[in-house]
């Protein structure tokens, strides 16, 4: 049997309380913070070289873990394990990364469209290619005309 004749609710909780007691081992052991609650602990020639070296960063010591080595973060925050994420969560994760580019890069294509659009007056003397071989009635030309001329642009 590959799946160790444990129904997958089973297994689930398995897994949940594993790493409740890892969570809880994490409280148990001797950590303590130093920083910018040095008032106590230190008189103030040495709370003052302290801050001076650390940059006045708190500094977190763990010691006494599974293996009794000595862990230290610089943020005061106990670092994130990571996670392997499955192949299904890689192809979502692909996605939503991809789907973001697209957004992104249709955001600058309409930027450009939009930055090189021609104006009102430009479009209004425009022809359709409809009307491209037909010969213009008077009362046309003198429209298209006076268009240009509103523009400033040379009557041929």
């Amino acid at each position: 049997m590959g799946k160790q004749g444990r129904s997958k609710r089973k297994r689930k909780a398995k897994d949940m309380n594993s790493l409740r007691q890892k969570a809880g081992a994490g409280a148990e052991t001797n950590a303590f913070v130093l920083g910018d609650s040095l008032d106590g602990l230190l008189d103030d020639g040495l709370a003052a070289m302290l801050e001076a070296a650390g940059g006045g960063q708190p500094v977190v010591q763990s010691i006494g873990g599974q293996d009794g080595s000595v862990q230290s973060a610089g943020d005061g925050l106990p670092q994130p394990r990571a996670k392997k994420l499955s192949k299904s969560q890689q192809r979502k994760l692909r996605k939503i990364q991809e789907e973001k580019a697209k957004r992104e890069k249709r955001q600058h294509v309409l930027a450009t469209l939009s930055r090189h659009q021609l104006g009102d007056e430009e479009m209004g003397m425009l022809r359709t290619v409809a009307s491209r071989g037909q010969q213009e009635s008077k009362k046309q030309l003198a429209t298209r005309v006076l268009k240009m001329e509103r523009a400033g642009v040379e009557v041929p």
